[in-house]
């Protein structure tokens, strides 16, 4: 009997050890299953700045679009092209640019249809220096960005900022927490602009 109880408790705690090392081996299993798949989407995107409060050259302004492009993980391949820069009056301004935008689109039946049709952009895509390999399937996660905080943007900035999220991201795989709505007529001094998003950019380990 003393043999059968030894025997008996030995076997549980191998049971035991055996059921841990499945449940630790199946965590991170189903932990990989829930990532989210994306693939590189090109666009070409039209933008007017209609400025009221701020004015910008079009150096400047081509200077803060690419920068929240790439906050949000945009391709290095992405390109902004200056069409006008126009005075209107003596307080406003019409400013107008052409992106080329790469950036992660979540893979499904219509990103991969986007992919099968890819060939007949590869023409352009070689003339924006984008590497073939952008066609392939890569891990993707959400990330929270807070666009104004990190690229240090000023109350001056708030009607540039409302218009890049309304003509240009929402294009793509960005979802907006918190925009300032509306901004002040008169940009008050020290007062940083909210816009808060969550974007799908390309999975980092660490």
């Amino acid at each position: 009997m003393q043999r059968f109880r030894c025997f008996l408790d030995s076997w549980r705690h191998s049971w035991s050890v055996a059921l841990g090392t499945l449940v630790a081996l199946a965590i991170p299993l189903a932990a990989r299953s829930e990532i989210p798949h994306a693939v590189w989407r090109l666009q070409e995107i039209p933008f007017v700045y209609h400025g009221y409060a701020t004015r910008y050259n079009c150096a400047a302004l081509q200077v803060k679009l690419m920068q929240v492009l790439g906050a949000v993980a945009a391709h290095d391949s992405t390109t902004i092209r200056p069409l006008s820069c126009s005075m209107v009056g003596a307080s406003s301004q019409v400013a107008s640019m052409q992106i080329s935008v790469i950036s992660a689109a979540p893979l499904n039946d219509d990103t991969r249809a986007e992919v099968a049709a890819r060939s007949s952009q590869q023409a352009l895509l070689d003339r924006l220096g984008v590497r073939r390999e952008l066609g392939q399937e890569f891990p993707a996660q959400w990330r929270d960005v807070d666009l104004a905080r990190q690229l240090k943007f000023e109350s001056g900035d708030c009607e540039l900022l409302r218009q890049i999220g309304d003509q240009v991201l929402s294009h793509l795989a960005v979802k907006v927490v918190a925009v300032d709505s509306p901004c002040p007529i008169t940009p008050r001094r020290f007062t940083q602009p909210r816009l808060k998003v969550q974007a799908l950019t390309p999975l980092t380990i660490g």
